[in-house]
């Protein structure tokens, strides 16, 4: 039997299997973490029925929704069912409407057990919305310091030893940086970012503190939520600093392991430097890059841009609660694993 469940009683299902009904292109834009795509409909079928639906009344659109469907309906169901096998089966689609109505239908004809989600994926966009707006309830500790301390390898070793660190670059799949996106790929959609966060900040909401990088409210082209950056604002702040050199080395490793792939990367988003660099070191730069000079070029960078952009301080400050060594960032972790224990 499918019965009709809400959001937040659909989250907390234990071995809970979504299923998402809607078109590839609306599961692409974003969905529910680790749910399936079974569509009811191609993106083509999709349009072509809404302009039915629009010029012809809904009617009509019914009925060419059946005829497109009725032909894959046998195999849709059972695909859908072997889904159901040792989970809880949850089916939506945009807005708990006809689309979830009839496959559930029939699969309580097929007696197959689960549940249909009540309002659909509007109502998951509405109830993550609504958990960002609480969530993280914790302090927060933000970590600090110039580009290429270590920072991101220090929140890495924390959530390893079981640390409640949340990787906010992770998530954005972006570094953060004008130089940010090299190499990632492209990031997911704002949705899709928010979804990921919720379902990370509420796997971490009963822990005393959550432990973050410090970040814009933009990272890339998605925002962090108006709470969580606030929250960051207010929280315990931890300085990593770490010397030119092993600074520089890290972003090689980091950016450029692979130069025959990112080179052209480099190249464009220097270019977008240009205004705060001069045309003069710009070119410099570009040059430096496209002869191989990485290091040199990484240098650059550094000390006549993104040092003087953060601001941070190079060594120690009693500004910030507590002051790591970058240089082992394992090390690091644990010193900082060390002081929160103290709390």
């Amino acid at each position: 039997m499918i019965e009709d469940i809400d959001v937040s009683k659909a989250l907390n299902l234990e071995r809970a299997k979504f299923v998402d009904l809607r078109s590839p292109v609306e599961y692409a834009s974003s969905h529910i973490p680790g749910a399936v795509n079974i569509p009811l409909l191609s993106d083509e079928e999709r349009s072509e029925i809404g302009t039915i639906y629009r010029h012809q009344g809904p009617d009509q659109a019914k009925i060419r929704g059946l005829e497109v469907v009725a032909p894959r309906l046998a195999d849709m169901i059972s695909e859908i069912k072997e889904f159901s096998r040792d989970n809880n089966l949850v089916v939506y689609c945009w807005r708990g409407g006809d689309r979830s109505r009839a496959v559930a239908n029939l699969l309580d004809i097929m007696q197959v057990d689960g549940y249909r989600l009540i309002g659909g994926y509007k109502s998951y966009r509405a109830f993550v919305l609504n958990q960002l707006q609480i969530l993280p309830r914790s302090q927060v500790v933000v970590i600090h310091g110039l580009t290429g301390t270590g920072k991101t390898e220090i929140i890495k070793h924390l959530a390893a030893m079981g640390m409640p660190a949340l990787d906010l670059e992770g998530l954005a799949n972006h570094r953060g940086s004008v130089f940010g996106g090299i190499g990632l790929g492209l990031q997911p959609s704002q949705k899709q970012f928010d979804s990921s966060l919720y379902q990370a900040l509420d796997r971490l909401k009963d822990e005393r503190f959550l432990i973050v990088e410090s970040e814009s409210k933009k990272i890339g082209r998605v925002f962090l939520p108006d709470h969580l950056f606030a929250r960051m604002k207010e929280g315990r702040h931890v300085l990593v600093y770490d010397t030119l050199e092993n600074r520089i080395n890290r972003l090689v490793h980091e950016y450029v392991e692979d130069a025959s792939n990112n080179t052209n990367d480099l190249l464009e988003c220097v270019q977008g430097l240009k205004y705060h660099l001069g045309k003069g070191k710009t070119q410099q730069v570009v040059e430096l890059i496209k002869s191989s000079q990485l290091t040199e070029a990484i240098k650059v960078l550094l000390t006549d841009y993104y040092d003087p952009l953060y601001g941070y301080p190079s060594a120690a400050d009693i500004e910030y609660d507590l002051n790591l060594d970058g240089s082992d960032s394992e090390q690091a972790a644990l010193a900082l694993v060390s002081w929160l224990t103290t709390w």
